[in-house]
């Protein structure tokens, strides 16, 4: 009920969708992170994801809203990874020109 009136754009109803999930979301990607700083921005881009994607929600199907939480923080945090490592390998080279 909540995803839907958040889809509608019911601000209310995403507020208390997002303090309803906060917390388990919180943990489960600090489990992952081990830090807070990662952990607070991941959480807040897929919240942010969620409110953007709210409407594309299956409400028909066996997920529910925790775990697609959850698996947009995982995309998240895959994503990051996957751009970190790329920045550290363009990094390499530099540093080695240097020396």
């Amino acid at each position: 009920m909540l995803l839907e009136q958040t889809a509608a754009g019911d601000r209310g109803a995403w507020e208390e969708l997002r303090d309803r999930h906060c917390l388990e979301l919180y943990a489960q990607v600090f489990a992952i992170c081990g830090e807070a700083a990662d952990t607070e921005q991941v959480v807040a881009e897929a919240f942010e994801q969620a409110r953007r994607c709210a409407r594309q929600f299956d409400l028909s199907g066996d997920i529910n809203v925790a775990a697609w939480l959850a698996g947009l923080a995982r995309s998240v945090i895959l994503g990051r990874r996957s751009g970190s490592g790329r920045k550290s390998a363009a990094r390499s080279p530099r540093k080695a020109n240097l020396s």
